[in-house]
């Protein structure tokens, strides 16, 4: 009887405190969507069957932050409250304009149980800023020029497996083909790694492993709104099976290199220097690789599936793409070089809805690092509020982006880009702390896509079904396979 009556005290106990919690926003007077018990505004992932991403569920917050008249907003993730930023003036005010207030990105790491899960977005302060004064150098125009080459290098290789599929009459699953491009691309710009993916998949389907795995959404999202309880757990950041598989792989490059004495001007160098120097340490050094490895996957590679799918389903679109390609081609004497590539502004604006319509990072999030208030708002932002920003919001709002279902490269000319609504478009972030990827990841996708129109001609599968569900962990990722038939373009692939 008297187990019986602690259990019931502490079942008890536990209620009033998720219920106490989740009165948060309410306490401060400040606007908020209502929550439910114990999930707050996520569903319930134990009974619901849509299993909808972190970002889809921030998307649905934006949107109905929206409806309310509200340029920002409490929500609860289970019980732990966020605030909801509605208004793209706020994201110039909390990633550019007053970065000191909430440089904190406050991202998941779990130092003790997994050490490797320490990188540059998990850094925090000083450590962070002295480690994006030393990896800025990675992209430089002149190491873009030399990863170019790389870069082709890996996109014939994709144009031998599109080659394949085409004579045999086969259809290219998109997503798949995604995949294998950006790992091939990350393992040999940044590591000097020839993986060749689309001949053996291994290592790919070693990256696919690490990052999806059947409890992602429920690890990630507990993470996210309980990070001290999760590090008090010990839960991962990362599985670690293949986390150690991949750091003893870069292991094994170094000692090759060192061996060798090869020096590469890639990331992989940059981090042998760092470790040189004693700026960083062997679990750091994994640290660093393992994320560059995994966002140039997730990010790259959504939005390659996509540019195959846009591709496919506009044959408008697609045959501009080309004619503007054959016609900087013919002016650069058939040359596939850096400056022909860099001269093709339809490619550009083509890249950059893809980034709008599918965003690569989602959700921004932030921490502010003292009390605030927001211009125009009655009330303040406490010190330790966790901040969230819904780029994928903001890029499908109609207020920014007229049907913003609708695919259309337009949207981004040199007449119509201009109207674009300050920070409404930051697929990689903005200030300080934006990806420092992108210049890289944007360069990639015009090699890929590039190569592929050239070549190339697509259309959408018949056995695929309109309109597809997309779904992901960290974006948008089609929940159903992209298959897109494929013909040789009437030209010589170079």
């Amino acid at each position: 009887m008297q187990i019986f009556s602690i259990f019931a005290f502490i079942i008890v106990t536990l209620i009033a405190y998720v219920k106490w919690s989740q009165t948060h926003w309410k306490r401060r007077r400040v606007p908020h969507l209502e929550p439910s018990f114990l999930f707050g505004n996520f569903e319930n992932p134990i009974i619901s069957k849509s299993k909808r991403s972190m970002p889809a569920h921030f998307l649905e917050f934006y949107r109905k932050l929206k409806e309310k008249g509200l340029k920002c907003g409490g929500v609860y993730t289970y019980f732990a409250p966020m605030f909801v930023i509605a208004d793209p003036a706020y994201n110039k005010h909390i990633l550019l304009k007053n970065f000191h207030e909430f440089h904190i990105r406050d991202f998941y790491c779990n130092k003790k149980d997994q050490p490797v899960s320490l990188n540059l977005v998990t850094s925090e302060g000083e450590d962070w800023r002295k480690l994006r004064i030393k990896f800025n150098p990675t992209f430089t125009t002149a190491k873009m020029k030399i990863m170019f080459d790389l870069m082709m290098e890996v996109a014939k290789s994709m144009g031998n497996y599109f080659r394949g599929h085409a004579t045999r009459k086969i259809p290219i699953n998109a997503k798949q083909c995604g995949e294998y491009y950006t790992t091939d691309i990350v393992a040999t710009c940044s590591f000097g790694l020839d993986c060749n993916s689309f001949k053996n998949s291994t290592f790919s389907d070693l990256v696919k492993h690490l990052m999806h795995d059947s409890f992602r959404f429920t690890r990630i999202s507990f993470c996210f709104a309980f990070p001290k309880l999760a590090n008090f757990l010990g839960v991962p950041l990362f599985i670690p099976k293949p986390t150690q598989y991949i750091c003893d792989l870069l292991d094994k490059t170094v000692k090759e290199r060192v061996g060798s004495n090869i020096a590469r001007k890639d990331f992989r160098q940059i981090i042998m220097d760092l470790k040189r120097q004693h700026e960083i340490n062997d679990t750091e050094a994994h640290g660093h690789c393992v994320l560059f490895l995994l966002a140039g996957f997730e990010t790259m590679g959504v939005a390659l599936t996509f540019a195959l799918f846009e591709l496919a389903v506009n044959q408008e679109i697609q045959t501009r793409l080309r004619n503007e390609i054959n016609k900087v081609l013919n002016k650069y004497g058939g040359e596939s070089s850096y400056e022909a590539i860099y001269s093709i502004k339809y490619l550009d604006m083509f890249i950059n809805e893809i980034l709008r319509k599918y965003p690569p990072v989602a959700i921004l999030n932030r921490t502010s690092v003292t009390d605030v208030r927001l211009p125009d708002a009655d009330f303040v932002i406490e010190k330790g509020t966790k901040i969230v920003i819904p780029v994928i919001g903001f890029h499908h709002d109609p207020e920014y982006f007229p049907e913003p279902d609708k695919f259309d490269p337009e949207r981004f000319s040199m007449e119509n880009k201009q109207n674009v609504k300050p920070y409404a478009y930051i697929p990689f972030g903005d200030g300080p702390r934006s990806c420092i990827g992108e210049r890289f990841a944007k360069q990639a996708l015009k090699v890929g896509i590039f190569s592929i129109v050239k070549g190339y001609k697509l259309k959408l599968n018949p056995t695929v079904k309109l309109p597809l569900e997309f779904e992901s962990s960290f974006g948008l990722v089609p929940a159903t396979d992209i298959l897109v038939d494929i013909q040789e373009a009437n030209q010589v692939i170079r």
